[in-house]
């Protein structure tokens, strides 16, 4: 168990440190990633709403 915290720790003082720059990047990126796949889903949404509105 002692094994596995130290291992921890080290990771997150390499996290805090080095590669925080790399990791807001590599967040953002995958954010905008979400995004770009979840736009068509909430472009195209409206449009059956508007279909359905028109035929009621």
């Amino acid at each position: 168990m002692e094994e596995k915290q130290g291992k921890r720790y080290k990771i997150q003082d390499v996290l805090s440190s080095n590669s925080l720059n790399f990791w807001r990047f590599a967040i953002s990126k995958k954010i905008s990633i979400l995004l770009w796949k979840i736009r068509p889903a909430l472009l195209a949404d409206p449009e059956p709403v508007e279909v359905t509105r028109h035929a009621k």
